[in-house]
């Protein structure tokens, strides 16, 4: 190698380290600074210093997509600071936001892009371009700008690269300052007002939070024997505290700016630290007439002080021992020759490391799923002479898997062979670990904002909507915000839940939040969504604040209380009808234990109608419904009867007598349930009681009228019967002697009249039975009906037998009931089925259905069916739908059927459709 090769290698050398040193600068002030305006302008100088260039830009792009701003940089004139700049896809600034890589211009008048107005007015003609920040999302873009044409090198290339990407963490360290301030703010907790003796005058809220006493407590008081200094008296400082504040206090009495830090102690035994100063305020003499001691409640700055200072320390003993290595890789003779740190970092022996070891031991030791794109990268770096940063994963010698960041160059020869490989590893686990720890938390965010069941929306500073989850999008009906500010707002239609007042784009909470108000008791409204479903929703907002206390972002969250608003709404109706029932029902509303006595828990006002007595006395027991009220004869059927249900919690209806506060006798009704009641616990009932005083008198005047009609329909049949056979014998008597006398007329006349006497003999009978329901019947009952049936089929056979009949029966049940009158309905029912058929044989089903504490038998046919303006006729005693010569009969049959299910205590009615048969139901009681 020649001289001057040599000495074009050493100040290569100089310069790469120089470059090495301003990044390694730079890194570590993005951790420590907290003025991002200064980090900027400083890498922007080091860039324009170290690279040699006239300029250097740190160009922020708008978050509106819409170019980007000149927020910091070097060699340019305060005036252009804050310059707007076209990020367009054919500029240079906008090639590096779309391309993977750094943008490098030799010439920008012979390039594929184009410069900017502010290049071209300061006649840049070279440059490099390099984003700052992720490509999906980038910050920035960091550039480097030279008025004369220029062949920038790799390492040029790779250190522009190198400070981007300390910007971007020197960003991310300031947006997380941020997003931690805007979470814990950090106001002045302790402002107090004192005399110039140091008595307490004032002291806000904020900082009587920290002591247990109120303001009245410590006024006129001396500050250093204020709670803020005695809290600490368990402490063995206490002492050299109020020596210490009394101090700062004098000193500030005397003019002097006490600047002070101390720990403190809250009365529940937390420690906290303080910053602040004593400041002493002067009239116009220059004479001490008041002190302000404000402070801050330093105690997590003084513990993440701790945490860098344990970080800085770490990170300097990482350093000694070798946390960041380099190496050497001799191509030619495939040797790499690395430092100690390096070589554990890759579980290799340091003393061979020393002398050299082929490469592939190097690429054994890195993780499989990362190994084969760090060959190919180094490769890649050999054959085109570009620069080389990979991150990946290696084992160390203790079997670690340790994240690492490796940065290097490939050097060439005078015949462009690559000759040298140079580069540094530093091991970034801990960073790699937070990265991924922070990718997670963001992730689980996302998550939850997109599972969460309220609807969230977020907006700018400007009102612009940024982001809405699903369930936002699902309340408004769609993918609907897409408003750029508040006066869009209009396009999202609303009124006032309460009051029905059109709401105004002032008046939604994302523009109260953007005003700076966190509106905690909600906003509702009824809204009008884009999918037509008017919903009602409960908003909640709350500003996000940056660095500066201004708003940067509001967030608002939305609950569809649509169905929960109804649901009140329709309670209160309910509640309402309830009044207004129990205001206006028929009788008294009652609620009482399962217990003899019947022990009433509530009972209606109309308890004084109808027992004489007050509800609050039945309800404070001094007035016993079972033993004062009820009549004796009846407690113990009533008792029965409803200890019935318990079991199958059917509702019960009982009958009984009562005496009311007069001592009148009157009939009452008790209709009601049993509610389910915890083990070990008495049932309760509810219900109501009515008067059925009138209704009982009426009943037992129908039965005596009924009675008499008996007897009268009775008396009149069984009258009816002897002059009835003696005109039968004398017509049958002439049809015998005389029957050759008469001619064809004669013989008809005769029929008929025989048929007349035999028709009057059959409605006679029939009205003598339908007289004979109530009084000739038997007891009621168990009786099963499937053995009633079987005797009436029999009779019925040859009937079934001459129509072709088809007759199914369903099991029958075991009724309470008369077995002679249940197979005279029965009878009479099947009967008509049979003869009532049309021209098709008949089809007759007989079947059963349970209802509640009654059975309901049906006989269904297919003949020619009943016009549902004759139906209520056919239960009439003699009403006939047809005349003899088309069907014979006596028209009493279904009215006996009536009478009979009546006197059951049932009720029979018919469905029917001409030409589509006839169904007859009746209800009888099931026997217990």
């Amino acid at each position: 190698m020649t001289s001057a090769s040599r000495a074009d290698l050493d100040s290569a050398a100089r310069a790469s380290l120089r470059q090495q040193e301003v990044v390694a600068d730079l890194g570590e002030r993005a951790l420590e600074t907290d003025d991002l305006e200064q980090l900027l302008g400083d890498a922007a100088s080091a860039v324009v210093e170290t690279v040699d260039v006239e300029y250097a830009s740190v160009l922020e792009v708008c978050p509106e997509g819409n170019g980007g701003r000149l927020r910091q940089g070097a060699g340019w004139s305060d005036e252009c600071v804050g310059t707007h700049v076209s990020t367009a896809p054919d500029s240079q600034t906008g090639r590096a936001l779309h391309v993977d890589g750094p943008v490098v211009v030799e010439d920008l008048h012979t390039a594929a892009v184009s410069g900017s107005e502010l290049l071209a007015d300061h006649g840049v003609v070279s440059g490099i371009s390099v984003v700052i920040g992720c490509a999906d999302d980038p910050w920035g873009v960091l550039g480097v700008h030279a008025t004369e044409q220029r062949q920038f090198t790799d390492r040029d290339v790779t250190f522009v690269r190198s400070v981007a990407n300390v910007l971007a963490t020197g960003i991310e360290h300031a947006r997380t300052e941020r997003r931690f301030d805007a979470i814990f703010d950090d106001p002045n907790i302790l402002v107090g007002l004192l005399e110039p003796d140091g008595t307490v005058l004032d002291i806000n809220g904020t900082a009587m939070e920290y002591v247990d006493a109120d303001l009245e407590d410590v006024t006129g008081d001396p500050f250093w024997e204020t709670p803020w200094w005695i809290a600490s008296g368990g402490d063995e400082r206490a002492d050299d505290l109020q020596s210490e504040a009394r101090e700062w206090t004098e000193r500030a009495a005397a003019g002097e700016y006490v600047e002070f830090e101390t720990e403190l102690t809250r009365p529940n035994g937390d420690r906290y630290t303080i910053n602040g100063v004593f400041r002493p305020v002067t009239n116009d003499d220059g004479e001490v007439v008041s002190i302000i001691v404000s402070d801050r409640d330093v105690t997590e700055r003084k513990r993440r002080e701790r945490h860098l200072r344990d970080a800085k320390e770490q990170l300097e003993a990482a350093t000694e021992a070798g946390a960041v290595g380099t190496w050497e890789w001799h191509i030619p003779e495939n040797r790499m020759i690395v430092g100690t740190s390096f070589a554990d970092t890759f579980g290799i022996d340091p003393d061979a490391a020393r002398e050299g070891v082929p490469l592939e031991k190097f690429i054994d030791a890195i993780h499989e799923d990362d190994r084969d794109r760090v060959a190919a990268a180094i490769n890649e770096a050999v054959e085109t002479g570009d620069t080389y940063e990979e991150e990946y994963r290696v084992w160390n010698a203790d079997d670690d898997l340790r994240w690492v960041v490796a940065r290097g160059h490939v050097e060439r020869d005078e015949d462009g062979n690559p000759v040298t490989f140079p580069g540094a590893l530093t091991d970034i686990t801990d960073r790699k670990r937070a990265e991924l720890e922070a990718e997670k938390q963001r992730k689980e965010i996302q998550t939850l904002f997109d599972v969460l069941p309220v609807g969230v929306v977020v907006a700018d500073e400007d009102g612009s909507l940024l982001r809405a989850n699903n369930a936002a999008k699902e309340i408004w009906g769609g993918d609907v915000f897409d408003a750029d500010d508040v006066t869009e707002y209009e396009k999202y239609s609303a009124v006032w839940a309460e009051t029905g007042e059109p709401v105004d784009p002032e008046d939604w909470t994302m523009s109260q939040v953007l005003r700076g108000e966190a509106v905690s008791e909600p906003n509702v409204y009824e809204i009008e969504p884009f999918d037509g479903d008017r919903r009602i929703v409960m908003e909640h907002g709350m500003p996000v604040r940056d660095e500066r206390g201004n708003v940067s972002r509001a967030v608002v969250t939305l609950t569809d209380i649509t169905e929960r608003r109804e649901y009140e709404r329709a309670l209160e109706e309910r509640e309402r009808q309830l009044s207004a029932l129990m205001e206006n029902v028929p009788g008294m509303v009652y609620r009482c234990r399962n217990e003899r006595g019947w022990p009433m828990e509530f009972v209606s006002d109309a308890c004084r109608e109808i027992t004489g007595y007050e509800p609050d006395a039945l309800e404070r027991g001094t007035v016993d419904y079972g033993e004062d009220i009820m009549v004796d004869e009846d407690r113990e059927a009533v008792w029965n009867a409803i200890q019935r249900t318990t079991d199958d919690r059917e509702p019960f209806s009982v009958t009984y007598r009562i005496e009311t506060a007069d001592g009148e006798i009157r009939w009452v009704r008790s209709y009601g349930r049993v509610l389910a009641a915890d083990e070990g616990e008495r049932a309760t009932l509810e219900g109501i009681i009515s008067d059925i005083s009138d209704r009982k008198r009426l009943e037992n005047d129908l039965k005596e009228s009924n009675e008499r009609l008996e007897q009268f329909a009775y008396a009149a049949s069984h009258d009816l019967q002897e002059p009835l056979r003696m005109i039968t014998s004398y017509l049958q008597l002439l049809e015998a002697r005389y029957d050759d006398a008469f001619d064809e007329d004669g013989e008809e006349f005769l029929a008929y009249a025989v048929d007349g006497a035999e028709r009057m003999r059959e409605m006679i009978d029939g009205l003598l039975a339908y007289s004979r329901v109530e009084t000739g019947g038997d007891p009621l009952e168990p009786v099963d009906l499937d053995c009633v049936l079987a005797d009436v089929l029999d009779d019925l056979q040859l009937h079934i037998e001459e129509t072709d009949a088809d007759v199914t029966v369903d099991d029958l049940p075991v009724v309470e009931g008369d077995a002679s009158q249940l197979r005279q309905v029965l009878q009479n029912l099947l009967d008509n089925a049979l003869t009532y058929h049309g021209d098709e044989p008949p089809r007759v089903r007989v079947d059963a259905d349970r209802r509640g504490q009654e059975w309901a038998i049906s006989v269904h046919d297919s003949g020619i069916g009943i016009d549902p303006a004759d139906q209520e006729r056919v239960f009439t005693v003699f009403d006939r739908l047809h005349t003899h010569e088309e069907y014979e009969g006596t028209g009493i049959g279904l009215a006996l059927c009536q009478r009979i299910v009546e006197r059951h205590g049932g009720e029979i009615w018919l469905e029917s459709e001409p030409g589509e048969g006839t169904t007859f139901s009746f209800t009888l009681p099931a026997a217990e």
